[in-house]
């Protein structure tokens, strides 16, 4: 007849009851034999009991056993402290396995008091939604970029990353999980001198979960961005102030702290559980020295500090998220490429102002024995003042980059401004919609050089216009400046959104506030070269070219496209462009630059039937007798009241031109 699980569970009871009636209060080899040979025969029936279970105990005195509810036990998997108290003490003869599977606590975990990470996000196994996510990333740099990203959002000013190929001697004990040991090897370290919030603890461990968008202020994706680590490594780990958090998706590392399927990791509190640093001091020496961190000694790491140990061949095998191993050379090309795909990052952001990267050697003695491989800073040179906007700013900026024995310096006017009108509009529409983008900011970079007097002379030529969202993404605009923009962009930070709301967004942004920043940036440069403090300068320098610009970055200078949706704001435009062109009084010259200005459609005309119009200035004549009967003309009232159009401007457009005779004799024939 065959045993039910029930009969087995109650037989175990009806023993461990007649046990404890016993004058020895203790159960026979034999009999220990029989309850083990039970519970392993319930394991695989897959029979928990929900902790009910008895389990085999030892005994204060003597070699026998009794049976307790496995919830009620702990299983020694390390060794106990003198002064430690634990009642029920699961029997050795009870493999670890067995015990946690019917609810055992481990004395490990008892002793870390581990918080699983909850799994979050979308349904699909945690380890397939990395992988999914890693095939948006194609560059194991990017991680350079994400971890920047993060220390801006956080409030630090400082990014330092230290390659480190030191391979620690293999640990046998102190480790928190056997498996841990394959993590102690080649590791690339990122510190960061800001502590993160709880909010930040708490989004960091949503693996693959969006949880940044539309804070104010945040320019990143966390739980996207952060994806980016398992590129390099399977288990990462993030420690600010007392508190530890260790990834482990797979479930491969941390499998004895990990009690359910999906979690991806677990957090540990050092000020609520000293005993952890002493108990696994093995498992945090790699810790000790790098970037003043004291572990295992207790006390508050100032600052941040990610550890993404390298995958290994061994790992790579099994990694379900990842099967590319890191070996020396790989590990060493990371360093090779650090500042030439980052010269620019730090041009648009507010808060980190350094970032650098250094090696420590497998025969470095010391975590100090460092060796500098590329430093870049950026430095306010000068505050040109702010546009009257807390997100608003505008410096000549100086990027300094240190590689080896040579040192490069790039210098910018940037300026960064708030959109306003019908941008401000749509952004309250989205946000009223439960959708809200990034703050309507948008900036601009125009590069710069010093003169030996201490004045400036633009810099021409040097470099791409290349497009930011706070960072650079790889995308060329065509123009001829950078371009920055809180942009609606994909999720890898590989390109723009072009389509539905947030494409809306994006060409508005645009049409609005890149505009708007770069008309400021030259005025900007007019009030430097009129005060002598620009030398070299010519008014068309910065100016877009529309043959080059790429789209939509062409929405960004086509003042008809503007027009067409509200005639208002494209005779402001103009306007300021008119404006602007007061610069060529001196610049008489015929050059092909004026030849574009006069084939643009910028200019408002009034055609002979009244309707009014935006044309080149090739196509417009001023307002003359006759001329207006069959040719339209230039209308400069629309542009405003006190508008008053320079005649060395009108001279420079053309619009002065003598009326061919043909002309006059058609105005005479449509008369007749």
């Amino acid at each position: 007849m065959r045993v039910s699980e029930e009969r087995a569970v109650a037989a175990l009871r009806c023993l461990g009851q007649d046990i404890d009636t016993r004058s020895s209060r203790a159960g026979t080899a034999a009999e220990l034999q029989v309850v083990v040979a039970v519970l392993q025969w319930l394991k695989s029936q897959g029979h928990q009991g929900e902790g009910t279970v008895p389990v085999p105990v030892r005994i204060l005195e003597g070699s026998g056993f009794a049976l307790r509810p496995a919830a009620t036990t702990v299983y020694l998997d390390m060794e106990l402290d003198t002064e430690e108290d634990v009642q029920e003490v699961v029997h050795e003869a009870v493999p670890s396995s067995t015990a946690t599977f019917f609810g055992t606590e481990l004395l490990s975990t008892q002793v870390l008091g581990p918080e699983p990470f909850t799994a979050c996000g979308p349904s699909e196994s945690i380890t397939l939604r990395l992988r999914n996510i890693l095939q948006e990333y194609g560059e194991e740099s990017d991680l350079f970029t994400e971890m920047v990203q993060n220390a801006e959002d956080a409030g630090a000013t400082v990014c330092r990353f230290l390659l480190d190929l030191r391979r620690c001697r293999k640990a046998t004990s102190g480790l928190l999980d056997p498996g841990m040991g394959a993590c102690h090897g080649p590791a690339l370290w990122a510190y960061n001198n800001a502590l993160f919030t709880e909010d930040d603890l708490r989004n960091i461990t949503r693996v693959g979960a969006a949880t940044k968008e539309g804070q104010a202020g945040r320019i990143g994706r966390f739980g996207l961005g952060f994806c980016s680590v398992y590129r390099v490594t399977d288990v990462p780990a993030v420690l600010s102030g007392e508190t530890l958090l260790i990834f482990d998706p797979n479930g491969t590392h941390l499998g004895k702290h990990i009690p359910r399927a999906g979690s991806p990791g677990i957090r540990l509190d050092f000020s609520s559980r000293p005993r952890i640093l002493h108990a696994f001091a093995e498992q945090f020496r790699p810790y000790h020295g790098i970037f003043g961190c004291r572990l295992p000694k207790p006390g508050p790491f100032p600052g941040s500090l990610f550890r993404l140990p390298f995958r290994t061949e061994e790992e790579a095998l099994t990694s379900k998220i990842c099967s590319e191993a890191f070996g020396t050379v790989r590990i060493q090309s990371l360093g090779t490429s650090f500042l030439g795909s980052n010269r620019l990052l730090l041009l648009f952001l507010r808060k980190v102002r350094e970032m650098s990267l250094e090696m420590l050697p497998d025969t470095a003695t010391s975590a100090e024995d460092t060796m500098p491989l590329g430093r870049l800073r950026r430095k306010e040179i000068r505050d040109l003042g702010t546009p009257g906007d807390p997100l608003s700013w505008a410096a000549i900026e100086q990027l300094t980059a240190c590689e080896e024995a040579s040192k490069t310096t790039w210098h910018y006017l940037v300026l960064v401004c708030h959109g306003d009108g019908e941008l401000l509009e749509l952004f309250h529409k989205n946000t009223q919609a439960g959708h809200p983008p990034s703050p309507p900011t948008a900036g601009v970079a125009l590069p710069l050089a010093p003169t030996a007097d201490g004045k400036w002379v633009p810099r021409l030529g040097a470099e791409e216009g290349q497009v930011f969202c706070h960072l650079p993404m790889p995308v060329t605009s065509g123009l001829s400046i950078h371009v920055h923009g809180a942009f609606s962009i994909l999720s890898n930070r590989k390109g723009l959104w072009n389509t539905k709301e947030r494409g809306e967004w994006n060409r508005m942004l645009l049409r609005n506030a890149v505009p708007v920043a770069w008309l400021r940036a030259l005025d900007l440069l007019r009030s430097m070269h009129e005060a002598g403090e620009l030398e070299n300068y010519e008014y068309h320098i910065f100016w877009p070219d529309t043959n080059t610009a790429c789209y939509p970055f062409t929405e960004a200078v086509t003042v008809k496209l503007i027009w067409t949706e509200d005639h208002a704001k494209g005779y402001q435009r103009a306007a300021c462009i008119l404006e602007l062109l007061q610069d060529a009084v001196e610049e008489r010259v015929n050059n092909t630059m004026q030849a574009a200005f006069q084939s643009v459609p910028f200019l408002p005309g009034k055609l002979p039937t009244g309707e009014h119009v935006l044309l080149p200035a090739g196509q417009l004549y001023l307002q003359a007798p006759l001329v207006g009967l069959i040719h339209p003309v230039f209308a400069p009232k629309v542009l405003g009241k006190k508008f008053s159009l320079p005649k060395e401007v009108e001279s420079f457009l053309g619009l002065n031109r003598q009326i061919p005779a043909a002309t006059v004799l058609e105005q005479l024939e449509a008369l007749s």
